[in-house]
């Protein structure tokens, strides 16, 4: 069973691919599963610095 992303309320809840942290002050969320168009968006906003804490392996069909 896979987990679903819990990053943003408009997040449409796909699978997360990993558990990141913010680890730039004020650090809005820890530890949390993020899909991979959430992780893309993160990943491009200069003002969040993204720890990856695990990367999960894709599942087959």
């Amino acid at each position: 069973m896979g987990l679903e992303c819990a990053i943003w309320l408009a997040c449409t809840g796909a699978e997360a691919v990993v558990r990141a942290s913010d680890a730039s002050p004020p650090r809005s969320f820890r530890n949390r599963p993020v899909c991979r168009t959430c992780l893309e968006a993160l990943e491009a906003d200069p003002t969040v610095a993204v720890e990856i804490a695990e990367r999960f392996s894709a599942r087959p069909a």
